[in-house]
């Protein structure tokens, strides 16, 4: 079972303070979340660390195709 990453938490893991702020970083940075009450957002420790990894992976430079000299 993942753990609960809470509202307050993620306030000070984004740097913003207000629920649509904190909902619209999280967005941005493509973590999955959940609307409390107050509409306030939460996650859950995989999907936080899920998007992460993908923004870890999509930040490596893509070699593409070798070139060929002629």
């Amino acid at each position: 079972m993942s753990d609960i990453i809470t509202f307050e938490q993620l306030k000070k893991l984004t740097g913003y303070d207000k629920p649509a702020e904190v909902a619209a970083h999280l967005a941005r940075e493509g973590v999955e979340f959940f609307r409390g009450k107050y509409n306030r957002p939460y996650t859950l420790t995989s999907m936080y660390e899920a998007a992460k990894g993908m923004a870890t992976q999509s930040a490596k430079p893509n070699p593409g195709k070798p070139r060929i000299e002629v």
